[in-house]
């Protein structure tokens, strides 16, 4: 876990606290009613280029070995695609089923199947048999690993999540030093059942429960935030996924962060027509494909993720006398 929460290969104790308390909400029962979540691992550092991020990195792994302390129903997200309506997916959820592991959530998945199921009691079909509901107080929770970044248009989705960002620090050890978690932790595969060289013995069994019992106690001291919690290298990642074409795209992005802030401290109206000059006077060679409309659109979520919110008037110009922050203030 402390290698997950590694950042610039240093422990990083907010991060570290941040999956400690999700591991510590997954394993216990207690769900307060206004702040039941689903737990998202995703990784720290999302490839612009590729719009996902290179996996690997161990969220498998940390939710795999929780099945060693709750009872967990497997589902494949990759067949959680909007549009497409799986009715049996959750056929593995029975009543005494404590956690839902979907793993490989893909960048269509389907976020608000999970609404319902996360906020209220949880509907399982199975064949050729009826539906039956969990009641919400026994509801099994929800973790999800994933390799593309959460969408961030949806305040629903977001209010749901609970953000694990997990470091690259197996997928460098791997690619730069050909060493898997198991060479990385004494010749062991972790938490994995067994007998013999390979497998946990019985101190580092109980080490693992030790420490599964001190998340849970800390999950219970602080419980889970209200609002998702993002790293500005997360907030960053995403922005650049969105103009992954564009060769210059940290700069873009650079450039809209300076702009909102200047026109923010301004406290004058500032019109569109001044704001796409100096963009096509600094970046000359953007493709003919990037349209003012479409770095409108990039200028205005790259204000969201910031907190710097684009006033338009009804003649689509930029009204930047007061920019209201994420809470409208």
């Amino acid at each position: 876990v402390e290698n997950l929460s590694k950042e610039n290969e240093v422990v990083n104790p907010d991060n570290l606290n941040t999956i400690k308390k999700g591991i510590g909400y997954l394993c216990h029962n207690f769900r307060p009613s206004d702040c039941n979540k689903w737990v998202v691992a995703l990784d720290r550092n999302f490839d612009p280029n590729r719009k996902k991020s290179n996996g690997g990195n161990g969220k498998s792994i940390l939710f795999e070995a929780l099945k060693s302390v709750m009872f967990t129903a497997d589902v494949d997200g990759t067949e959680f695609v909007k549009n497409r309506s799986d009715k049996f997916a959750f056929a593995k959820v029975n009543a005494s089923t404590e956690l839902v592991f979907i793993d490989d959530a893909n960048k269509d998945f389907d976020w608000k199947r999970l609404y319902s199921r996360t906020t209220g009691s949880f509907m399982v079909r199975k064949a050729t048999k009826d539906p039956f509901y969990i009641p919400k107080s026994e509801a099994p929770k929800i973790c999800v690993s994933s390799n593309f970044p959460i969408p961030d248009d949806d305040p629903s989705t977001l209010r749901r999540t609970y953000l694990i960002e997990v470091s690259d620090f197996y997928w460098n050890e791997l690619s730069q030093n050909n060493l898997t978690p198991k060479d990385i932790h004494g010749g062991k595969w972790i938490a994995d059942k067994g007998e013999g060289e390979g497998f946990w013995d019985n101190d580092d069994w109980n080490a693992f429960y030790r420490y599964i019992w001190e998340c849970i106690a800390l999950y219970l001291k602080e419980g889970l935030p209200v609002q998702i919690e993002v790293s500005p290298n997360q907030v960053r990642s995403r922005l650049l996924c969105l103009m992954a074409n564009i060769d210059e795209k940290d700069e873009l992005l650079d450039f809209f962060v300076e702009k909102l802030n200047d026109y923010a401290k301004s406290d004058k109206d500032i019109f569109s027509e001044l704001f796409y000059r100096q963009l096509r006077k600094q970046f000359q060679y953007l493709p003919n494909r990037v349209t003012n409309s479409k770095l409108m659109e990039w200028f205005k979520q790259v204000g969201q993720s910031y907190g710097l919110i684009i006033n338009e008037d009804t003649n689509s110009n930029l009204r930047q006398a007061r920019l209201l922050n994420s809470k409208g203030q």
